[in-house]
Parts: C-alpha cells; structure tokens; sequence
C-alpha cells in the first residue's frame, strides 16, 4: 500500500522538526491540485531547498546551513512579505503590530517561508509560502501522479504533502470570528488569537467492506467513473456512529444487504481524499439478492474467488483486500 515504504522510515512527529539542510532536503510546491516535480530514468524527484535561494549576496541561502532557529521567523526582521515576484503572500503570519512571531518550524529566506512538515529518513520535506515561479527541469503535474509514481517513497510524500498543504490553504482564517489564523507551536494545528478556536488536520474516518458470502465476494463499480475498475463497498462515517455501524449501514445503503462476523482487517492513511481508511472482511447475513443504489453505484455482483481481478500492483486498501481474498488467503 502507499504508505509501505520500508526500509525507509516515515517521522511525522512535529518535535521534530527543524531548519532546512543544504544538499538533501526537499520542497513540496503545489498548486491548484498540481505537484512541482522533475522526472529523470522513469523516477520522479522533488526540488531541493536550496533552489529556492539566490546564489549571490552575503545573506543568501544562510538559513540553509545555521543552526536550529537562527533564521526562523522571528528572526527574518521583515513585516508582512511577498512572492519574489512582488505578489502579497497569503499565508505570512503576523501579530497586531505587524510583526512575525517566532513559530518552530517556520523559517523565512529569500521571501519566502519554509514550514517543516515531516521526514523520510533523514531528509526533510517542507512547504513553501511566497513561490510563484518555475525551477529548472522540473514540470506542473497533476498530484494524481502520485497513484503510480516511483519511487514510492516519494510518491508517498508528495501525496502526504499536498493533504498538509491544503489544510493549510482552507484554514487561513477561523470560522468562528474571521481572524487569521496562526500556527501553533506546541502541535501540529491552528488557533485563533481572538477566539481560541483550534484547527487540527482534516481527517476523515471511512471503511472499506469486503463482504463474502462462501468462496464469492461483493464486487462493486462506482456510478459516473467512465473507466472505473472493480472495488468494494466503501463510505464514510457519521456522526455518533461506531465504525462497525458505519460497515453495516453503507453495504445496507449501496446494495441492501445485511452482514454478520465483522473482522477487522487493516487501516490505511489516504492522503488523496483526507481519509483513514478501516478495511473489514464480513460475512452476508441472509438473502444474497442486490438492492442497488444507482447513485452510488452502478453495478454490484457476486464474483467467485478464482474470477476476481488481479491488483497486486496497486497502493490501495481495497486491492490488497481484493487480492487477500483472490489468493485464497482471507
């Protein structure tokens, strides 16, 4: 799946984080759904830090080799900030003085702000607020990419970005009272400084079901998706629901089925969607007769072991599930 990436090791602790390193570490630059990316042998790569840095003058890129701290926003000595190309930059955090207040894990250079997010080993990813332009080599691509990109680590990080990077984009102001809002410094999150609201990472729990009923399982294809493979019943959960619940109101809601003997298989982060996937295999409970919900879906069938296609290859819960149940394993 995705986010199997061993043997490299994923650090998303957020006391971890730290100032940008010369030579190795990578930034994240998105846009409008759109990854900034170089591809070179059939692999996609990121631009590193230091691109982003002028070459000439006393201070540049100084930031890239200090000590923690040193550059960081308290630091930068500047009010407000910009694009280099002179455009105001929309996520620049300043208190009622005009002033940038001193945020761990945000440092400022060139114009720009470096917020850390997580790293891979021992290299660092990072956002970056104020960039507008182009890098060499490197192209706009669709984050969808990230589905089959490799290596995989990467594809994992850049997907696992672009959700951080959109949290951020959606919580410029608070929702309460309008303020703007300022990162924390104790936790990954936003809180307000008029009314204390605070904003945690949008993480959406959902389930994916494997219903079986013998040696066949549920098959689905999503309504609208012109090309859409094979999948299983999937939906989010509600409100004051147990996830359990969750399985067995969405299978009764797609296909209108009844279930027993939930199992609780595997969980997955799906960053394209903001989800923590739960994968459960059950059993059907009764009639094995398909009520289907045209709007969900447009097809549901019973599929014999041997006759499910073969997703071996692909980073999703669901093909694993698939695949579990194809090889006679589950």
């Amino acid at each position: 799946m995705i986010q199997d990436i061993a043997p490299h090791r994923f650090d998303n602790a957020f006391a971890d984080r730290r100032v940008p390193r010369r030579g190795g570490d990578f930034v994240l630059l998105y846009r409008e759904k759109q990854v900034l990316l170089r591809r070179e042998g059939g692999e996609i790569s990121f631009p590193r830090a230091e691109e982003l840095i002028p070459e000439t003058g006393a201070d540049a890129g100084a930031f890239l080799s200090c000590t923690e701290g040193c550059s960081s926003i308290a630091n930068s000595g500047e009010e407000g900030g910009g694009s280099p190309d002179g455009n105001p930059n929309p996520f620049l955090y300043e208190d009622g003085d005009g002033e940038m207040p001193q945020t761990p894990g945000y440092y400022r250079e060139n114009g720009l702000t470096f917020i850390y997010l997580f790293a891979i080993d021992n290299t660092a990813f990072y956002s970056v607020d104020g960039w507008n332009g182009e890098l060499p080599g490197c192209q706009w691509e669709d984050v969808g990419v990230f589905r089959t990109a490799a290596p995989g680590y990467l594809a994992f990080a850049g997907i696992t970005g672009e959700q951080l990077f959109t949290w951020r984009q959606d919580h410029r102001f608070c929702g309460g009272c309008g303020a703007r809002m300022a990162p924390s410094d104790t936790e990954r999150a936003f809180r307000c400084p008029d009314c204390g609201r605070i904003v945690y990472p949008k993480i959406c729990p959902a389930v994916i079901v494997a219903v079986t009923h013998g040696d066949r399982i549920l098959l689905s294809r999503y309504a609208g998706r012109a090309h859409a493979h094979y999948a299983l019943v999937a939906g989010f959960a509600e409100f004051g629901e147990p996830i359990e619940d969750t399985v067995r109101r969405e299978v009764m809601e797609e296909v209108g089925l009844r279930v027993k003997n939930l199992r609780f298989y595997k969980s997955q982060p799906w960053s394209f969607s903001d989800t923590l996937l739960m994968g459960f295999y059950c059993e059907l409970d009764g009639s094995e007769d398909i009520t289907l919900d045209t709007n969900e879906l447009a097809e549901a069938v019973w599929v014999r072991r041997e006759d499910v296609p073969e997703r071996s290859r692909d980073i999703s819960l669901t093909s694993e599930m698939m695949e579990r149940f194809r090889l006679g394993e589950m």
